[in-house]
């Protein structure tokens, strides 16, 4: 069930309160956030963190949260299998980083491709 089903069905304070529903990327640095993801694993669309997050995430621990989406070709081929890890929280699992606002939270860590060179992500996956 998707994000917006999982919405629609439940309502938004228990999509909220389940941390379904996630915000564009921060734009973050050289550890986190879409400046750490974009280099090097080649990930520029902010649609791509959107749909791997739409779907029910494959691991919970604490705040943090592991995502995973299939990229295929029109014939259904195989490109890529993309992982999003999102931290729901105003600070980073090994509190390095932290939010002024503890309201806030950091948000999508990384984004990457899995079973391909360097976690780099073959171009297609921009072209949402």
């Amino acid at each position: 069930m998707s994000d917006e089903e999982y919405t629609r069905t439940f309502g938004t304070p228990r999509a909220a309160a389940e941390k379904l529903l996630v915000d564009p990327p921060r734009e973050g640095n050289s550890k986190f956030g879409r400046r750490y993801f974009s280099g090097p694993h080649n990930i520029h669309d902010p649609k791509v963190v959107k749909i791997v997050t739409s779907e029910r995430p494959e691991q919970k621990k604490g705040a943090r949260r592991v995502y995973g989406g299939v990229l295929t070709n029109r014939l259904g081929a195989l490109l890529a299998r993309i992982k999003v890890i999102v931290q729901y929280d105003h600070k980073t699992a090994d509190g390095v980083y932290e939010l002024a606002d503890d309201s806030q939270k950091i948000g999508t860590i990384t984004a990457y491709c899995e079973r391909v060179p360097r976690d780099k992500c073959p171009d297609a996956v921009n072209q949402t």
